[in-house]
């Protein structure tokens, strides 16, 4: 289903911004968990520090760059999901010579070099690196009805469980990969007018989902169980907030992250 949802299909672009981008605006609400199923079918590695650093470089070059590479990466994905296997060591190039070159051909000039140095083992990774340099576009131009207001006793509630301005929770969560969990919902989810959720709904309940989370967290917390890790984030997203605070709830957060900054130097 995904890759005949994928191939084939026009999709818009623009270079004024994200509204128009197409396929992360629908792909994870035609196959949510994605990301965890292919964990399952390609065992996955983060990206290396020199693949951030030239994937950083090519955000700083061209944005519409980026988007491309975003855009065929989703390809890429649900090929590996259709067909439920791939060989971890396999440079992802490879990959896609073998089963894109005649339908829509890899932009590989988009990849840091050396090239094959991106693996399947790394596609998860790689994703959601391009997401994660993709979001403040989408965060920025969030509608108004997910910039609800924190109710003050939440607010003093949150900012008290977090500790020396770095960590949330009897689970010790960092704030960093939380705003970077928020940042992926807000991308994937808010950002399509046609699929957003309804603002009402409970925040909590969405931030579960753990392909939201960067890998390290997800990897040092495998074991938990559904309802445990529900629970380890109860703090971090106490049960009364809604989608509608998100914006909220990202800002109160990365303040904090300024704040420790600032103490730091």
């Amino acid at each position: 289903m995904a890759v005949s949802f994928l191939l084939g299909k026009s999709y818009l672009s623009s270079a004024g911004g994200l509204r128009e981008f197409m396929f992360s605006k629908e792909l994870f609400h035609a196959c949510k968990g994605i990301l965890d199923d292919l964990e399952a079918i390609v065992p996955q590695q983060p990206l290396t520090q020199d693949v951030q650093a030239g994937l950083q470089r090519l955000k700083e070059r061209s944005l519409k760059g980026v988007q491309d590479l975003l855009e065929h990466m989703e390809i890429v994905l649900c090929l590996l999901k259709k067909h439920e296997f791939g060989e971890p060591s396999e440079p992802l190039i490879d990959f896609t010579d073998r089963w894109l070159a005649d339908s829509r051909p890899f932009p590989t000039f988009l990849l840091p070099e050396p090239r094959k140095a991106v693996s399947l083992m790394h596609v998860v990774s790689l994703y959601e690196f391009l997401e994660d340099l993709l979001a403040d576009s989408a965060t920025e131009g969030i509608h108004d009805m997910y910039r609800e207001e924190l109710p003050s006793d939440t607010r003093e509630q949150m900012s008290i469980s977090i500790e020396n301005n770095s960590t949330v929770g009897s689970d010790h969560i960092p704030l960093a990969p939380i705003t970077i969990a928020l940042r992926r919902f807000i991308f994937r989810y808010i950002s399509a007018e046609e699929t957003r959720p309804e603002p009402g709904l409970s925040l909590l309940e969405h931030m579960v989902e753990r392909s939201l989370w960067p890998m390290e967290i997800t990897i040092e917390r495998k074991e938990l169980t559904t309802e445990q890790w529900k629970e380890a984030i109860k703090h971090v997203f106490p049960e009364v907030l809604t989608i509608g605070h998100i914006h909220a709830v990202l800002g109160l957060y990365q303040n904090h992250i300024k704040v420790s900054s600032v103490c730091f130097f």
